[in-house]
This record gives C-alpha cells, sequence and structure tokens, in this order.
C-alpha cells in the first residue's frame, strides 16, 4: 500500500546535505616511487560529464551527501509516483484490463 504524501514529504524534509553524482579513486605514483590515492566527485550537468578534486578531509562528507542524494531520488519517485495515483484516481481513470 503506498504511502500518504505528507509521509513522503516529511521523510524528504529530514535528508541532509545532498550532492548528485559518484566517488571515483584515482591513484597517482608520486616522484619519489610512493603512491597516493585521490577522490573526485564525478556528476554531469547540462550533458557534459564533469569531475571535481575532492580535499582529503571532506571525502567522508561527500560520500554521506552522495548517499542522501540517492535516498533522495527514491523519495522523489515514490512521491511522483503517489502523486499520478492521486492524479488519475481523481478523474476517474481505471486501468485497462489486461488478457
Amino acid at each position: 500500500m503506498p504511502r500518504e504524501r505528507n509521509a513522503i514529504l516529511a521523510d524528504i524534509a529530514t535528508i541532509g546535505l545532498s550532492v548528485r553524482g559518484s566517488i571515483t579513486q584515482k591513484r597517482r605514483k608520486l616522484a619519489d616511487g610512493t603512491e597516493r590515492i585521490y577522490h573526485q566527485l564525478q556528476y554531469w550537468s547540462e550533458g557534459k560529464n564533469h569531475t571535481i578534486h575532492i580535499p582529503d578531509g571532506l571525502v567522508d562528507k561527500f560520500k554521506a551527501a552522495v548517499a542522501e542524494a540517492d535516498v533522495l531520488e527514491g523519495l522523489v519517485k515514490e512521491l511522483s509516483d503517489s502523486d499520478t495515483k492521486t492524479v488519475l484516481s481523481s478523474c476517474g481513470y481505471k486501468k485497462k484490463r489486461q488478457k
């Protein structure tokens, strides 16, 4: 049974920082022969793929924000599905029977 619209909106209101994209790791060999791992945020905007360097101290914050974006995306889909059913039921629409 679908949840009420207000319950979905209440869940959306609890979302913290939300960043769309994914975090990638890049390994680089330094001049002294040691290897260093860098992190980047990769995202799409206006049909183009963009990357931003993430400083070491912010990696965990960005990971949490990307996870929140995934939760938000699911909640927005749930809200859209709920609203679609509400609009269809308000005009007396009935789904065709499948044979």
